[in-house]
């Protein structure tokens, strides 16, 4: 499917696009400190200070997110690769 014009007709677009990383509305890969913190599904809001920005082996640990998450995936205990999701950031 093509998508051809101006995009002048578009409506209920956001008001802005999330402009780096760790702001309201923009994605992060999050890993859950606690590894043995049960399961957690999708849809749930956590605090960026129980989690680490990381990469997708779950291995390699960066800082923590400020403010409210949005879990976009599903955790389990375990291992850390069972600890990574998408998070959204809600505020």
């Amino acid at each position: 499917m093509a998508i051809y014009g101006s995009g002048a007709n578009l409506t209920n677009l956001p008001a802005s696009i999330p402009s780096g990383a760790g702001v309201v509305g923009s994605y992060a890969l999050l890993k859950r400190d606690n590894t043995n913190g049960g399961t957690l599904a999708q849809n749930n809001n956590v605090s960026g200070g129980d989690y680490r920005y990381t990469g997708a082996s779950g291995t390699n640990n960066g800082g923590s997110p400020s403010g409210t998450w949005k879990i976009m995936g599903y955790l389990i205990s375990g291992s850390a690769e069972n600890n990574v999701t998408v998070g959204l950031r809600v505020s």
